[in-house]
């Protein structure tokens, strides 16, 4: 199959860009426009946003819940017991390169080759054909951009801007900016006289970043104004580094901070020591050894001549290869945002525009960064979670003053979402509705599960021992706020399933005594606990963990046959709501048994099809997981429709842009990693020592071929497929395993390789 993405006309809208990155340095080409991000551009700075004095209302909170006093449980939460908000992720700025000589555009092309991460832009203008070539390297560390002209001179006028406050001058051939964060930016769903304050005390300023830009060509290039003028020849290059002086999630970017100028100089100067060409060819080497590790192919045909906006448009069910470059896509964004040393992907990975981004461009805890790492271990990835792991060590520091100060607890907490200081409490302030989303202390339970998931795959004692003292202090925190509800069962008190409500007494409720997902990881992280301690050596709160796991609710049925959400079967207030939290045992958990399988089935149905970018890749993979492969592969297309760039937020239909962006809208990366982890669902899954081959394949799939997929034990999976059979296979790894086949089973002792080929 042809891994690119091509278009026959410009980005009209930011959405409508084909993203780049090297992990830390993003940029979204369009037009004229070239928007820059750098992953560490942050608002603020450390500072604790806990609630002082939340403790003290804990208890009272508690025993509403348990009475059953919901509405008077939510109005304390939301007046006692919220601390402040997240910080922002920043737009970096944007580099301009304008035609003074405009003219007709024909001949338009631009594409984006995923193997190579290298975008190309061709077309005829006022009768000078164009060629652009741009790429981020990861070698170099910086941003590299190559333009030619033939048929006339090449005249271009090159400038650089940022939303945030900042400076730019020029001089020789050479761009510089410095720009001064925001010290505080209010999320953009919260109405503000001053959404975006720039303190000027010492104490409260935030970060500072440095830009360089250098051009060189064969023709005249001069300062002009705060920007260069380029005049003449037939080529010219720009090189461009950006650093900011983060110097670490408890350092102050202002009076600690790295000297950012200092590291972009560094950065530019390696970047001047090499050929644009020996550059670009270091580059694709350096992206393929991550990018080659695995293929997919679906069949191919004639529909991949034709370009990508087309294809989306249609969204035509036979397009099967359209499918393949969506899974292929995400692990080239996942490779393009998150690399070992840079800061987690974020909700849009490292690509935003705006200075108040939708839901502040955060870390949101409670399914999209988790999503965002569902692939990496699947799909040869795994090195890139580095920031994952990172990030949830920092979390557990930061969670343990949010523990005393919001609970009176010991261990550690976190909760729906978070930044680049690692706040760790619920927040809110005194905004009504902020508990259903924001008071939900089992952050840390599910990213625990991330670690339990990288020690599967590669089973290393040392990894696991390092995470141990999270572990103890995540299953602390849960042991010491735990409570028996009134029907006897283990919960923490007040529940809320996230950003889900209910009806009574006349109004929407978002607390309760107990939910099924609080259920769910709490039963992980004790049993994960258990095993780890059996594995590494037990402690003093082994049989505490015993015993509060015997007094764990099994799950509920209601009276539709679905998986009570809540403790009871409460009118709901959105029946069809984005989120299946509830159903978090059948995946990403994989714990289930066939009573709570058959009421997730049932769960699904009643929540229908439809939903946001993230919760129809999330759909996806549990259809896959029940074997439903056509439920799958329907939700698999509705994934790909089209949804217009520039609409607004939407919480009931999302889709994909015809840039393949997901579309939650707005766009959000997580449904595009969620995706690509759902189709390895829907070919390849694992069941103790059994590997299951195409367990959730639609029709449409009539032939293909996976190479590369990973499986726990290091193992490590080839095969092809024809007309619903499995026609061949390759499988590395060591230990036992049985490999069915749906019509057959194969066992293998784990020695060398396993393989077999169909002979009928």
């Amino acid at each position: 199959m042809r891994h690119e993405l091509w278009y026959t006309r410009p980005a009209a809208h930011w959405e409508e860009a084909l993203p780049l990155g090297n992990g830390r340095l993003g940029v979204m080409p369009m037009e004229e426009r070239f928007a820059l991000n750098e992953d560490s551009f942050w608002s603020g700075y450390p500072s604790d946003r806990n609630r002082q004095g939340a403790a003290e209302f804990f208890p009272l909170a508690r025993d509403l819940a348990l009475e059953g006093r919901f509405g008077a449980c939510q109005d304390l939460v939301e007046r006692e017991m919220l601390g402040g908000f997240t910080e922002s992720y920043l737009p970096l700025g944007n580099l301009w390169i304008r035609h003074p000589q405009k003219g007709t555009v024909t001949e338009y092309r631009r594409a984006l080759d995923l193997r190579q991460a290298v975008y190309r832009e061709d077309k005829v203008m006022g009768g000078v054909r164009w060629g652009l070539t741009l790429f981020v390297s990861h070698v170099h560390q910086a941003v590299f951009l190559r333009m030619e002209a033939q048929g006339g001179p090449l005249e271009a006028d090159i400038s650089l801007d940022s939303p945030v406050r900042g400076r730019f001058t020029a001089g020789g051939q050479r761009i510089t900016g410095e720009l001064q964060a925001p010290s505080h930016v209010v999320p953009s769903y919260l109405e503000s006289e001053e959404a975006v304050v720039y303190s000027e005390a010492p104490e409260e300023k935030g970060m500072r970043a440095c830009l360089e830009l250098t051009a060189r060509g064969d023709g005249d290039i001069r300062p002009e104004g705060s920007g260069l003028c380029v005049r003449g020849g037939t080529w010219m290059e720009l090189r461009l580094c950006a650093r900011t002086s983060f110097a670490g999630f408890r350092r102050h970017p202002f009076l600690e901070g790295k000297d950012e100028r200092r590291a972009c100089r560094e950065d530019l100067e390696r970047a001047e020591a090499v050929s644009f060409t020996e550059a670009m060819d270091a580059h694709i080497r350096e992206h393929r050894s991550w990018y080659d590790r695995v293929d997919l192919e679906l069949g191919e045909d004639d529909r991949e001549a034709r370009d990508t906006e087309t294809r989306v448009r249609e969204n035509d069910p036979e397009d099967v290869s359209l499918e393949a470059l969506l899974f292929h896509f995400g692990r080239y964004l996942l490779i393009s945002s998150s690399r070992p040393g840079t800061e987690c992907a974020n909700l849009q990975g490292i690509w935003n525009q705006d200075l108040r981004a939708v839901w502040s461009c955060n870390d949101t805890l409670n399914i999209n960064t988790e999503m965002n790492y569902w692939p990496a271990e699947s799909t040869g990835l795994g090195e890139m979670a580095e920031p994952l792991w990172r990030m949830i060590r920092e979390l557990a520091e930061r969670g343990r003053e949010t523990a005393r100060v919001h609970y009176g607890a010991r261990g550690t907490v976190a909760h729906h979402n978070t930044d680049l200081w690692r706040l760790a409490n619920p927040v809110g302030e005194t905004y009504h509705g902020f508990a259903g989303c924001a008071f939900w202390p089992l952050s840390l339970g599910w990213l625990l599960r991330h670690v339990r998931e990288h020690d599967r795959y590669h089973r290393s004692d040392a990894f696991l021992l390092s995470f141990l003292p999270v572990y103890r202090d995540v299953v602390r925190f849960f042991l010491d706020i735990a409570v028996r509800d009134r029907d006897g069962y283990l919960t923490l008190a007040p529940a809320v399933s996230p950003e889900n409500q209910f009806r009574m007494e006349g109004r929407n409720c978002r607390v309760s005594a107990r939910v099924q997902m609080t259920t769910g990881i709490l039963r992980e992280v004790f049993m994960d606990y258990l095993e780890i301690q059996e594995r590494l050596g037990g402690d003093e709160m082994t049989e505490e963990v015993r015993e509060a796991l015997g007094h764990l609710a099994s799950c509920a049925l209601g009276s539709r046959g679905q998986i009570l959400e809540w403790e009871r079967e409460y009118p709901e207030s959105e029946r069809e709501h984005r989120h299946i939290s509830h159903l978090y045992e059948l995946y990403p958990a994989r714990m289930a048994d066939e009573r709570f399988r058959e009421g997730a089935r049932r769960s699904l149905m009643l929540r229908g099809d439809e939903g946001t970018g993230w919760s129809l890749a999330w759909k996806t993979a549990a259809w896959a997981v029940l074997g439903d492969g056509e439920h799958a592969g329907k939700l698999l297309r509705r994934q790909l429709k089209c949804v217009e760039a520039g609409s607004g937020v939407n919480l009931q239909h999302g889709g994909s842009y015809i840039s393949l962006l997901d579309a939650h809208p707005p766009f959000q990366i997580d449904g595009n990693l969620g995706m690509t982890q759902a189709m390895v669902e829907m070919l390849v899954q694992t069941e103790g020592d059994t590997i299951l081959l195409m367990p959730a394949v639609p029709g449409r799939w009539k032939e293909g071929s996976v190479r590369g997929f990973c499986l726990p034990g290091e193992r490590v999976l080839d095969f092809s497929f024809r007309s619903g059979r499995v026609r061949s296979l390759r499988l590395r790894g060591k230990g036992p395993v049985t490999v069915d086949l749906g019509d057959r089973r194969l066992q293998w002792d784990g020695q060398g390789e396993l393989v077999w080929k169909d002979e009928e």
